[in-house]
């Protein structure tokens, strides 16, 4: 069966992004934590928020 390529692909960009797409248990973690800290951060500040006084 053939291939197929997309445009402007590489076979070296294929290889890069199937070893990008593979993330070790530690750094999916990482980024896990990261995006829940962020969300957590968004909340507090919409729970937090007040309109100013005139």
């Amino acid at each position: 069966m053939r291939s197929v390529k997309l445009m402007g692909s590489s076979n070296k960009d294929m290889d890069r992004q199937a070893k990008n797409s593979k993330l070790t248990p530690n750094r999916s973690l990482k980024e896990t934590r990261s995006r829940l800290y962020i969300i957590r951060r968004c909340l507090v500040m919409l729970l937090c928020w007040r309109e100013p006084r005139e």
